[in-house]
């Protein structure tokens, strides 16, 4: 229900901010207005903030005044290319006067306390936005209901609390990754608030319920190499509806709530992400994250394959034609793997005889699988 009344209000929001007005305009910052307090100032309906490249900060760029605006406001390039510093401010606020309807694109945010406050009445959705180094990432503080909130896409790094929800949030966060907070969800009886297909790897605590939250539905998620993974300090364990999650390789996976493991498609498994220092979450052909590897049949984390690791013939499985197909490459002139690591079994980073005597031993002798 949360999911389907979240994307109803993106297509109500779509109508204010592009059907309302057939004279929408594209306000530039700096070129045509030197902030983007300026840019908000001199807006109407359904216009557009557009930010150049750069890194911004002061009076005008943090503790934003929407005033009621309904604005679309993105970075003109990527995030990593436009960074706004709030020096301890905010970039739009939970406590204005006035509701805004507010959609910030493609802005890194840092230095936030919070970064973005969530208005009750107001409606806030960001769409691949880093949110780095703030006490506070977002808060989202509504009583009561109101509009549903939206994240989806986004990156979150260095933050105290990189999700703080209070209260009937509405809150709907999608494809994010979560890496190196503090607290990644802070929930204080928190309630109502859909968190799919995310990514959280790296935190001190990835979800941490309190103080009687409830009705949080977490649902294709990833959980992997944090300190403490699903934290629950009301008890009773109802706090989160949890479904066909990776709750795994957490020094503790479940701490005051029960382990899910093994209900309702939950799983805890070794996620294989390519990467190990974490710098991407792109995973093996082999993962149980994919669908081909999970009872769900679901994209857990939606991750994307980014390593064959001894799937010489990217079937997603390790198996004797793997094997037929390595040793016509190395002995019979046979087409070499795409990719070409795929052949590289014991991870040396050479394609020799190693790696057929390595995958001979993996497939008939008990011998260990193949390393990305």
């Amino acid at each position: 229900m949360a999911i389907r009344y979240a994307y109803l209000q993106i297509v109500v929001l779509s109508v204010i901010l592009i059907g309302l007005s057939t004279n929408a305009a594209v306000l530039h910052v700096p070129s045509d207005y030197a902030t983007i307090q300026d840019a908000i100032n001199s807006s109407a309906t359904a216009d557009t903030i557009l930010i150049a490249p750069g890194t911004y900060s002061g009076v005008g760029f943090a503790n934003l005044d929407f005033s009621g605006a309904s604005l679309l406001v993105r970075g003109s390039s990527t995030a990593e290319s436009t960074i706004v510093l709030l020096d301890l401010g905010y970039f739009c606020s939970a406590y204005e006067d006035s509701p805004f309807h507010v959609i910030i694109e493609n802005l890194t945010l840092k230095q936030g306390n919070p970064a973005i406050g969530a208005a009750q009445w107001s409606y806030t959705k960001l769409s691949n936005c880093r949110l780095i180094d703030n006490i506070t990432a977002f808060v989202d503080t509504a009583d009561m209901g109101g509009y549903t909130h939206i994240v989806d896409s986004c990156y979150f790094s260095g933050n105290g609390e990189a999700i703080y929800i209070y209260l009937e949030t509405y809150l709907y966060v999608s494809n994010c990754v979560f890496e190196g907070n503090s607290v990644a969800i802070f929930a204080i009886r928190g309630y109502n608030s859909t968190f799919s297909k995310n990514v959280f790897v790296g935190n001190s605590f990835a979800v941490y319920c309190s103080a009687g939250s409830a009705f949080i539905s977490f649902f294709d998620n990833v959980v992997a190499h944090n300190m403490i993974g699903v934290r629950d300090d009301w008890g009773g364990g109802y706090s989160l509806n949890m479904q066909c999650n990776n709750v795994s390789r957490n020094t503790d996976d479940y701490w005051g709530y029960p382990d899910q493991t093994g209900l309702n498609g939950n799983i805890s498994e070794d996620p294989m992400f390519c990467d190990t220092t974490f710098a991407s979450f792109d995973v093996s052909s082999l993962s149980p994250l994919l669908p081909q590897h999970n009872s769900c049949g679901v994209n857990i984390g939606n991750v994307s394959i980014g390593c064959y690791c001894g799937d010489v013939d990217t079937s997603g499985q390790i198996d004797i034609a793997d094997l037929t197909l390595l040793v016509e490459y190395m002995f019979l002139g046979g087409p070499p793997p795409d990719p070409l690591e795929a052949a590289d079994m014991n991870g040396d980073g050479v394609n020799d005889v190693t790696d057929v005597t390595y995958l001979v031993d993996y497939l008939f002798l008990g011998g260990p699988a193949p390393v990305c």
